[in-house]
């Protein structure tokens, strides 16, 4: 049983180049941190080349407050991969845990910020959210479920829902097929968005998924050399989530957290009919034209 005077949580956030909505989740969190029954609360911000007032937004809350610290990572301009980036950002904030948490009671909570998080998220709601993990038992994470569909599908996987690798599959599909890319995507892409209410339904068994932001149970964890990764062969194509999601035994998509999916993520989802099908034909004409240029060259 977890002891509530002692449990350390650390939110950690990546950053660059997102000010809006860096400052928006970081003063939920502010406000979390006020009002919580835990009091042992920490942020940590890893930004990357910002250059829009992020760092200095940042430094300033670290100047001021011991329990937030910000690491500067400027030097991944020679790296090619977004995702290697990433992972090179989320270990960072890992081992920055590993060297400062003192109690075995402890919550880790990673977030993106280049889109708010919150909106459907009272701090209250949070408390609820670390008891339920904390309750879990050990090695356990829980992941919030977005609207008005499900947008994550990089990170997911789940038995009888998405368990195979889309992004991957679809690539390849298109190096060799030139046109009718809009079937591959939506056979291995956009069907898999769901609604909220049809997971809830489904009640599915999840391997590995984020979505945006996660809360993990690290009680009595064993944090050494555990790390997010890339795969060595389709950097771009795996999400470090996948990685890191094979440290724990328990996961699960909680549908009464929900947070608004990011637009560009579901677009073609939140299409009214007439708009799917200038989608549809819109994506034939370009794939025509690619392949065209296939030919000519």
């Amino acid at each position: 049983m977890y002891r509530l005077k002692e449990t350390e949580i650390f939110f950690c956030g990546l950053s660059k180049n997102n000010i809006n909505s860096l400052t928006k989740n970081i003063e939920l969190i502010l406000k979390f941190k006020n009002n919580s029954k835990y009091k042992k609360i920490n942020l940590l911000f890893v930004d990357s080349n910002s250059n829009d007032g992020s760092k200095d937004y940042l430094n300033k809350y670290s100047d001021e407050f011991e329990f937030f610290n910000v690491i500067h990572k400027d030097d991944l301009s020679l790296i090619n991969s977004r995702i290697e980036k990433i992972k090179i950002c989320r270990n960072l904030c890992f081992k920055f845990i590993e060297n400062n948490y003192k109690n075995n009671s402890l919550v880790y909570i990673p977030l993106d910020t280049d889109f708010y998080l919150f909106s459907k998220t009272s701090p209250e709601k949070l408390d609820e959210l670390i008891d339920y993990v904390l309750q879990m038992g050990n090695n356990a994470g829980i992941f919030p479920v977005s609207e008005p569909y499900y947008y994550d599908i990089f990170a997911l996987r789940a038995k009888r829902w998405l368990n195979i690798n889309s992004q991957l599959i679809v690539t390849n599909l298109k190096k060799y097929i030139r046109v009718g890319s809009f079937i591959f995507n939506y056979l291995f892409i956009f069907r898999y968005q769901l609604s909220p209410k049809h997971i809830e339904l489904k009640k599915f068994t999840v391997t590995s998924a984020f979505g945006g932001i996660g809360i993990y149970n690290l009680s009595n964890f064993d944090l050494k050399d555990k790390t997010y990764d890339v795969s060595k062969k389709s950097k771009d194509l795996y999400s470090e989530h996948l990685f890191f999601n094979k440290y724990f035994d328990y996961l699960e998509i909680k549908t009464d957290w929900v947070i608004d999916a990011p637009k560009e993520h579901i677009l073609f989802k939140s299409f009214n009919y007439k708009d799917k099908i200038i989608y549809i034909i819109k994506t034939f004409k370009e794939d025509f034209k690619s392949f065209l240029n296939y030919q000519s060259n």
